[in-house]
């Protein structure tokens, strides 16, 4: 597509930012680009192991810029960091996986799933699956997930349904249906199915790479529908600036987060990720500021207090940290067991390292307690062994959940307020009489949901803001701690398969993703090779690094790659995909189609093939093809490069008016999302 590589790299960006090697894909029967129900789509095979990828449906080729715009269901929300919450009442935020900022690798099957022949399975009703023998388990099986292979999402949820009645403790026919789920738009049922299979195997790396990215693509689609509300309401501009924080970009961070606070003026945890915010950026006396706002209007809140113990902490007044420290215990005993993360917001290792030195001495005089046990642990969990002596003895390394307290019940508080003053019984106890009540209202549900939030139970808020969602799809506060809480659960599956496995080549691949979404391509390079390296065999790690080099035009490198996984997996179509399109990036369109062709053969309603297949029928000077192909997507086109190209074919084809209508179609396109596209720093 012309003048896509003026910015030295090429990208995916259109309904939802995901490494999906710029699939895009439409389901037959429905208008190309137009189905939304949820950021799913096709799915990629990997016959040689259990690594799940799927490609997306639908996404469109433009200049790597980053927006957000109102109908856009998805729009690269994964390009988002996980800016966590502020100002809950745990502060129980687990350790900042780079990996979840990023990653939804999506679901294939391995050679263990061999399909059957769709046709002649006979697909039998409920009453006869439940009254078939043992041995019509596996025709449901194989014939769901030939159904998957084929793209039949709806017949394969049949199938294996029946196939999970017959043998519910099957964990391969849990994740196969969990996969058709997503499939078929149904991302609930699909985290369902997930769950099933992290409880059949808790220690299965996959089955917990499933559930985390099963959960993060709810997230985006939710996320999505707060979008597509408005991009100026305040969950949006919490959005925005969770997406600036992700890419450093943290005075135009801090500006979505003020706009934030005009629309919530009473929201004091937007003070808090301020205050963060300040942190990050190296303020220390602006932080404490935010942080003193927040103590000012809730004289009991722990999540102030903790935040300004950490700045005296990094700042190295230890008299000031430890104070802070103490009036938090004395409103919750149990406080300081669920913090092992602190500081949360250190800068590096080496300034953690003069601040802990400076604190082995203070420690000399210091009278010893459980606050100054705390910082001591502090130092010994976040430096290495020997780096420092420190005196005493090391913290209990208990990381549960924080007590409920309810410390709170002398206190003029509202429900809200006691949860983000940290006395999470206290709201709980107040909210629960009003929720076990005939009619609960939304805001009460909302607000017991926020205590689970803030109390670190993200299942139980997931659950109370899922069904709020359910009951009103368009309540902003629910869609945005919906996608807050399934963010979250991600983030703990993703970091349970580093405690499991912390050399995993799903590790690699996650921080790989983590460091091609901050642009750092040499690292991510480096880590895909890695992963590679534990896993030859992994078909889609490979497609996933000849796709990060595609995109920054690095095409011998990926070719390298992408015919290695061709020869493993001949039937993939991102794979093939991606070959066809480096050759008419280069020029040679003869080489190029018959890989286009077999994408499209293998996935029928493949966009981005079909786009790059029309730019490869152009420059063979196959206009009339060209332009059929071109108007077969020009319905998905989200930057307007496909109708700039069907304006190039129309030109040559001699049709002034209608080249004329279709380069002011691209314009307009363009010019709609200009205002909405934020530039990569």
């Amino acid at each position: 597509m012309e003048g896509r590589e003026d910015e030295g790299h090429r990208s995916d960006v259109g309904w939802n930012r995901l490494p999906d090697y710029g699939i895009r894909y439409r389901r037959p029967g429905r208008k190309a680009g137009l189905s939304v129900t949820g950021c799913d789509g096709g799915r990629k095979t990997d016959h040689n192991g259990p690594l799940e990828l799927e490609p997306h449906r639908p996404l469109e080729n433009q200049p790597q810029r980053l927006g957000w715009g109102t109908g856009v269901a998805c729009r690269q929300f994964l390009d988002l960091r996980h800016r966590l919450r502020k100002g809950v009442c745990s502060i129980l935020r687990p350790r900042r996986l780079r990996a979840f900022l990023v990653v939804v690798l999506l679901v294939a099957f391995g050679k263990g799933f061999g399909a059957l022949s769709q046709q002649g399975v006979p697909i039998r009703s409920t009453e006869q699956a439940e009254q078939a023998p043992p041995a019509s388990f596996d025709v449901l099986y194989q014939s769901g997930i030939s159904s998957l292979r084929a793209g039949q999402a709806d017949r394969a949820v049949e199938a294996l349904t029946q196939a999970v009645r017959l043998n519910p403790n099957s964990k391969p026919a849990r994740c196969a249906l969990g996969q058709a789920f997503i499939n078929a738009g149904q991302q609930v049922e699909s985290i369902e199915q997930f769950q099933k299979c992290v409880e059949l195997a808790p220690s299965d790396l996959q089955s917990q790479y499933n559930l985390g990215q099963a959960y993060l693509r709810l997230a985006l689609t939710t996320a999505g529908k707060v979008l597509e509300s408005g991009d100026t309401s305040s969950y949006a501009r919490r959005i925005f600036a969770e997406n600036y924080v992700g890419k450093k970009a943290f005075t135009e961070a801090e500006t979505q987060y003020r706009l934030a606070l005009q629309g919530e003026p009473e929201a004091r945890d937007l003070h808090l990720a301020i205050g963060d915010l300040y942190l990050r950026m190296g303020k220390p006396v602006q932080a404490r500021a935010e942080f003193r706002k927040v103590l000012d209007g809730i004289p009991v809140s722990l999540a102030a207090r903790y935040r300004l113990a950490e700045v005296d902490f990094l700042q190295g007044d230890f008299a000031s940290a430890l104070a802070w420290l103490r009036s938090a215990i004395r409103l919750d005993p149990g406080f300081l067991r669920s913090h092992a993360d602190f500081p949360e917001l250190a800068a590096s290792g080496s300034s953690l390292g003069d601040v802990c030195s400076r604190l082995s001495k203070f420690a000399l005089t210091a009278p010893d307690d459980s606050a100054l046990t705390f910082l001591k642990g502090t130092c010994r969990r976040n430096l290495p062994p020997r780096t420092l002596r420190m005196p005493g003895n090391a913290v209990s390394g208990d990381t549960r959940p924080p007590a409920l307290v309810s410390a709170g019940d002398g206190h003029e508080l509202t429900a809200s307020e006691l949860c983000l003053a940290g006395l999470c019984k206290a709201c709980e106890d107040r909210l629960r009489s009003a929720l076990t009540a005939r009619f609960a209202n939304t805001e009460t549900v909302s607000e017991v949901g926020q205590c689970e939030y803030e109390a670190g139970d993200y299942e139980s808020a997931y659950r109370y803001f899922l069904d709020l969602a359910k009951q009103d799809a368009k309540h902003l506060a629910s869609l945005y701690w919906l996608q807050e809480s399934a963010r979250r659960l991600a983030a703990q599956s993703f970091d349970r398969i580093r405690q499991i496995d912390p050399d995993s080549y799903l590790v690699h691949v996650l921080s790989a993703r983590s460091w091609e979404e901050q642009q750092q391509t040499a690292r991510a390079i480096q880590e895909y090779k890695a992963a590679i390296a534990r896993r030859p065999d992994a078909v889609n790690v490979r497609v996933l690094l000849g796709h990060l080099q595609w995109k920054w035009q690095q095409y011998d490198d990926a070719l390298q790659q992408l015919m290695e996984a061709l020869r493993l997996d001949p039937a993939n179509p991102a794979a093939s995909y991606l070959v066809g399109d480096i050759w008419v990036q280069k020029h040679d369109p003869e080489k190029a189609l018959p890989y286009l062709n077999k994408a499209l053969s293998l996935r029928p309603g493949f966009l981005n093939a079909e786009a790059s297949l029309g730019r490869a029928l152009a420059q063979l000077g196959r206009f009339q093809a060209a332009l059929e192909e071109l108007n077969t997507v020009a319905s998905a086109d989200q930057d307007g490069s496909i109708h700039y190209q069907l304006y190039q074919v129309y030109l040559k084809l001699g049709r002034n008016d209608d080249a004329k209508a279709a380069l002011a179609v691209s314009e307009g396109i363009r010019s709609r999302h200009k205002g909405v596209l934020l530039d990569l720093p």
